[in-house]
């Protein structure tokens, strides 16, 4: 396991989008010496966690990370940064599970959906009126429509009588 602290100029480094799920292998530009973290402003003393400034080239960028030393992997925003390509897999495989999860649990929230509008049509009177008022509202959209679509046979059907 390579820490950050340890890495040196030239070394790859794996970036992972998590947001948009692009993976890209970037280079280390510069490693910066390790220092005190600064304190933060309203923090009474400093942390002593000691800080690597790691500026990494990836995609035509350059972007500078403030990174506490002792790590190999790190997260700034929906990024993940890491010396190891395994800790990159490692993320990708934690967000496909999370994924999957997800996805198999869509039908029992569906169906704890329509039981919350059943239980809310029953206990909640403005949810209940709203509700049917939809349901009105909806169904006399389906009537325009269908009035629409034989209006528009109709005259068609006029046109090409009248060629």
């Amino acid at each position: 396991m390579l820490l950050f602290k340890d890495s040196k100029a030239g070394y790859p480094v794996y970036m992972l989008d998590k947001e948009s799920m692009h993976v890209q292998e970037g280079r280390i530009v510069n490693v910066g010496q390790p220092y005190i973290e600064p304190a933060k402003p309203g923090q009474m003393a400093p942390s002593m966690q000691r800080i690597v400034d790691v500026t990494v080239e990836a995609d035509g960028k350059t972007l500078t990370y403030a990174i506490p030393e002792m790590l190999s992997v790190t997260y700034a925003g929906n990024m993940v940064i890491s010396t190891e390509r395994e800790d990159v897999v490692r993320e990708v495989k934690a967000v496909r599970q999370h994924s999957v999860s997800v996805i198999e649990s869509v039908d029992r929230h569906k169906s704890i959906l329509e039981k919350c509008d059943t239980i809310l049509a029953e206990l909640d009177v403005e949810y209940k009126e709203k509700r049917e008022r939809d349901s009105r509202m909806d169904r006399l959209e389906d009537g325009l429509n269908t009035v629409k679509e034989m209006v528009e046979t109709l005259v068609n059907g006029i046109k090409r009588s009248s060629l």
